[in-house]
């Protein structure tokens, strides 16, 4: 069964892409890649980060990351934040958002 909190509108997805790459933007240098991909639960936001130890926690790297304002829902999306090391965004999925 879904959980009720991610039901309701959801922005359209290109401009979820758009508005969580301007809202991370604003707070942090980051290297970020966003898309929409598939889960089991459905479609979702995927955020990827750039850090140097993917193994250690986001903020401890990336301490002005706007992780709470970015997940677990963002404009009516679930979200996902991705740890990925560095050059992972433009070698791999070739999505820079720089």
């Amino acid at each position: 069964m879904a959980n009720i909190f991610f039901n309701g509108e959801k922005q359209k997805k290109e401009d979820a892409i758009t508005s969580v790459t301007e809202h991370i933007k604003n707070y942090c240098d980051a290297t970020i890649g966003v898309k929409v991909v598939s889960d089991d639960g459905g479609k979702i936001l995927q955020i990827a980060v750039e850090v140097l130890d993917p193994a250690l926690p986001l903020l401890e790297q990336r301490p002005d990351f706007p992780l709470n304002d970015t997940i677990p829902k963002w404009n009516g999306w679930r979200a996902i934040v991705l740890k990925v090391p560095i050059g992972y965004i433009s070698l791999i999925m070739d999505i820079s958002s720089d």
